[in-house]
């Protein structure tokens, strides 16, 4: 089976902002969720080997080991993130019912709502609670009404 062609959009900026980082970790914790979420999942092991690689190419010495030290940091932080927070619409605590309920009409309104929920959580995983869920989904469906 082919390699899906998503794996690999996210890989130029994350590259890029290695380098110019050397290493990710001043990233905030929300910053690092989004890449994972980002990635996916399931991913981020092939992800991530494929970093490594590219970085072997392109560096070599002292410049080619600290790159790799800094890959193999965010790879044990990604894989952490994708084992223990919610990245993914599923992972919320409500459902796209839960949504409806509160107001959100089913169609595109209900995936762009799922999508701003779990944007919401990606910046504190704490706010996955179906309650602080619910009442931030009923404040998008008041926005929506006046939309």
């Amino acid at each position: 089976p082919a390699i899906p062609l998503d794996l690999f959009f996210p890989q130029h900026a994350l590259h890029e902002a290695i380098r110019g980082e050397m290493s990710g970790e001043n990233w905030s914790d929300a910053t690092a969720r989004r890449w994972v979420s980002a990635i996916g999942r399931t991913r981020v092991d092939a992800f991530f080997t494929v970093l490594s690689a590219r970085f072997v190419a392109e560096t070599e010495g002292e410049l080619q080991t600290s790159m790799l030290r800094a890959v193999q940091a965010l790879w044990d932080r990604a894989a952490e993130i994708a084992l223990r927070d919610p990245i993914e619409t599923g992972d919320l605590a409500l459902d796209g019912g839960d949504l409806m309920k509160a107001g959100i009409k089913a169609g595109p309104q209900l995936g762009a709502a799922l999508r701003t929920l779990l944007e919401w959580v990606l910046d504190d995983p704490a706010r996955n609670t179906y309650e602080q869920l619910l009442a931030r989904a009923r404040a998008i469906a008041g926005e929506q009404s006046h939309a």
